[in-house]
């Protein structure tokens, strides 16, 4: 019984022993079959979410030169990211981001456009003082919260902010 890949869209024959197989043997219709199993499982599964990660900051920390090293090796990678940098310069938009995840991404371009100041999480403690939604030693519990559980923050800034409320 033939069947249509979900990926390339050309016919073939599903092996027996996979009746409800979508994809075609082609590499890379079985990259895209790989790829749509992991997002499924990412937002599935916290237990992978968690491991995924944990894996990336392990290769990460194994890696530190990888970027350097990267951009060494590929000037011309160099050189565009500084053009395409110059342009979003030129733009002019007039916003204050945080550094975001890469998951952030939409929200980054959609707060450029609407000029719209996006605040991260140093920022956000601020605002929240500021409007008497929280106490400074309030803030420094949750800063310490957050270390507890691991977050990325600039803690020496975050801690001379916070002070520099009181």
């Amino acid at each position: 019984m033939t069947q249509h890949c979900a990926c390339c869209g050309r016919p073939f024959e599903p092996r027996p022993q996979v009746p409800d197989q979508a994809y075609c043997s082609a590499p890379d219709c079985q990259r895209a079959r790989k790829r749509q199993w992991q997002r499924a499982k990412h937002q599935s599964d916290p237990d992978y979410r968690i491991n995924q990660r944990a894996a990336q900051q392990a290769w990460s920390q194994r890696n530190q030169d990888y970027w350097r090293n990267y951009r060494e090796d590929r000037p011309e990678y160099v050189q565009r990211n500084r053009e395409q940098q110059r342009l979003r310069d030129a733009n002019g938009a007039d916003v204050d981001l945080a550094k975001m995840h890469v998951c952030d991404t939409n929200l980054r371009v959609v707060a450029s456009k609407e000029q719209v100041n996006v605040m991260g999480t140093i920022g956000l403690l601020c605002a929240m003082i500021e409007n008497q939604l929280l106490t400074v030693d309030d803030a420094f519990k949750a800063l310490d919260r957050m270390k507890l559980g691991k977050r990325r923050l600039p803690w020496p800034e975050a801690e001379k902010v916070l002070n520099a409320l009181r």
